[in-house]
């Protein structure tokens, strides 16, 4: 303790299997991770593409990343941790079974900074003696001992699988003391204000009891030491694992290195060897290579994004989160790209080398977003492609929905037709589409009244017509988003009709008059109005034969012959397309005859109306 630092990082710094000091590695720069993704191909199964061919079309939307390393609304999922001796048991035993344990490495780290504090000299700072204290050593009452090791040396693609503290134990008291427990704790390490950056390690001069480094209450490990000269190690691994993560990690420890509690009943005291005794404490750190894929994910979105932003009703802001994990042994989570595409279109990149865990993006009415999270960890390792980890569109506007129109009058009972549509309507925007629809009538004008709600379809029966009624009809559209038309005025109206025009031919002279005019007239009994007259006529005996068809006029003249009977028939269609029957026995019939001829043979015209 109290050495120059600068010189015992040379002296003390990492050491490899040989005992040679350890070399930094170069860090896997982000280029790696994303020359990975692109050898992965990008979400959705699209072609590989760079980042930089790949970059998110602007006109679709754009996204924010947060402050570094800040979850937005609460921590995200986090990955699970070394927690138990039990799990690295298991990890040793998966590391034999697959040839893994090859590949594993050791480095010994000597303590670069360790010192004690003692409650008797309670503003004495010991960082010089060659001892470290854990109890209640004469002179100087209760005791705790703080190492803290410098892993910044050890490669960034190296995952560690256990971590232990040596300790050489020199001295011991009082004789024929039984074996007291020695405690580990984390020593708590904070962060600059702001920011995700850990702050400075204590320095071994400056500790004392009325000013010591913060620690937690969590148990790193126990062991039994006696008073036997000997070697006892404490393993720390669940906090190394934590140290080694990048910083911005939210399961990222700051690395405060441990301080070692023991039990001071009778004066009982260890006394280990600092970095200035001759066994120097050590950090034994097993570790692999980390070449496992991490994996991450989105929390879930809503389906529908139905609210614009008050500024610019086209656009809204979408919270966006995502989680990442690095499988044991892992390494963690060095950074995230994050990949969007709207409308299937190409997949572009939103955010690259984003240390965060969410962000904003601000989006476009009548978009649909999918968007896909890629964790990167320190040794370069990419998740593979998947399909996309998120999915929602942005939807702000209801349906609109028109009436097919009705005529001005209707016989009775008819469909009621409409055309919808979503917006927005375009060629690069669209809704979310039509769920249902709801439709409305009323009578005469007055309060409107439920036809149909739920209608899938474009169209619906009017069973309900009545005679002489006239009724106005309204349909809504609901989309998928949950926005329903607004309630309007009427959009199409008709009036009932069902009845049949009624028609009468007036009687005519054909005695010495062979051309004579057949006049007709009729009556709507339903109101709306002839539109139409259809004539027959015979002659004699003969077949009925079309003599005016379709015609609004109310007369024709009509050339018979001598000595031959003509019969008329007539019926009318109305505006609502009410036709009349042809009348039987016919309407009118006349006999084309010469006076003369009554004289002598005393025969008269027969002359019939019926009406």
């Amino acid at each position: 303790m109290g050495r120059n630092q600068g010189s015992r990082m040379h002296r003390s710094g990492p050491r490899g299997l040989a005992g040679q000091p350890l070399r930094r590695r170069p860090r896997l720069v982000a280029s790696l991770g994303a020359a990975l993704l692109v050898v992965a191909g990008l979400p959705g199964g699209s072609s590989a593409q760079s980042p930089g061919e790949a970059v998110f079309d602007a006109s679709l939307g754009r996204f924010i990343v947060e402050p570094v390393g800040l979850p937005i609304g609460g921590s995200p999922s986090q990955p699970s941790r070394l927690a138990s001796h039990q799990a690295r048991d298991t990890l040793d035993r998966i590391a034999e079974l697959t040839g893994l344990r090859a590949l594993m490495e050791t480095t010994r780290l000597r303590a670069e900074q360790d010192t004690f504090v003692s409650e008797s000299k309670a503003r004495d700072n010991f960082g010089r003696l060659k001892l470290l204290y854990v109890g209640g050593p004469a002179g100087y009452g209760k005791s705790y001992s703080y190492l803290w090791f410098d892993m910044s040396e050890l490669a960034a693609n190296q995952a560690v699988t256990e971590a232990d503290v040596e300790l050489y134990l020199r001295e011991a008291g009082p004789a024929n003391d039984p074996e007291r427990r020695i405690t580990a704790y984390p020593v708590e390490l904070g962060r600059f204000r702001g920011t995700t950056d850990c702050r400075d390690s204590w320095d071994e001069r400056d500790p004392t009891w009325d000013d010591p480094p913060d620690r937690t209450d969590e148990v790193l490990d126990r062991t039994d030491v006696g008073t036997t000269r000997d070697r006892y190690s404490l393993d720390i691994a669940d906090a190394v694992v934590e140290w080694r993560r990048p910083e911005w990690n939210t399961d990222n420890r700051c690395n405060g290195g441990i301080v070692l509690h023991g039990d001071d009943r009778d004066g009982s005291y260890r006394g280990f060897d600092s970095s200035e005794g001759s066994n120097e404490p050590e950090l034994r750190i097993k570790h692999a290579t980390d070449t496992r894929a991490p994996r991450g994910g989105m929390d879930p979105l809503p389906r529908y994004v139905t609210q614009a932003t008050e500024s610019d009703p086209q656009q809204a802001a979408l919270p966006l989160r995502w989680w990442g994990e690095d499988p044991d042994p892992g390494t963690g989570i060095d950074y995230f790209d994050l990949y969007g595409r709207g409308n299937t279109a190409d997949w572009g990149l939103l955010a690259g080398q984003a240390r965060s865990y969410g962000g904003r993006f601000i989006g476009f009415n009548g978009v649909r977003y999918e968007f896909a999270i890629y964790p990167t960890d320190p040794a370069g390792n990419v998740k593979p492609a998947a399909p996309a980890d998120a999915v929602t569109h942005f939807d702000f506007d209801p349906p609109q929905v028109t009436i097919d129109p009705l005529p001005e009058y209707m016989p009775g009972p008819f469909e009621l037709r409409w055309t919808g549509v979503d917006l927005p309507n375009a060629p690069d925007r669209f809704g979310s589409g039509i769920d249902y629809y709801t439709v409305h009538y009323n009578i005469g004008g007055g309060s409107w009244g439920l036809l149909a709600d739920g209608v899938k379809e474009n169209h619906v029966r009017f069973d309900q017509a009545q005679q002489g009624q006239f009724y106005q009809f309204r349909v809504m559209g609901v989309d998928n988003a949950g926005h329903r038309e607004a309630d309007g005025a009427f959009e199409a109206q008709t009036f009932i009709d069902g009845l049949p025009p009624v028609v009468s031919i007036e009687p005519v002279n054909s005695i010495d008059n062979p051309r004579f005019v057949v006049r007709w007239s009729g009556v709507d009994l339903g109101s709306s109005g002839i539109v139409s007259y259809d004539l027959q006529m015979r002659e004699d005996w003969g077949p009925w034969v079309d003599w005016d068809m379709a015609t609004s006029a109310t007369s024709r003249a009509f050339e018979g012959e001598y000595g031959h009977m003509y019969s008329f028939r007539a019926r009318a269609r109305d505006r609502a397309g009410n036709l009349s029957d042809w009348p039987n026995p016919p309407q009118l019939v006349t006999a084309v005859v010469r006076r003369s001829e009554l004289t002598v043979k005393l025969q008269l015209p027969i002359v019939t109306q019926r009406r």
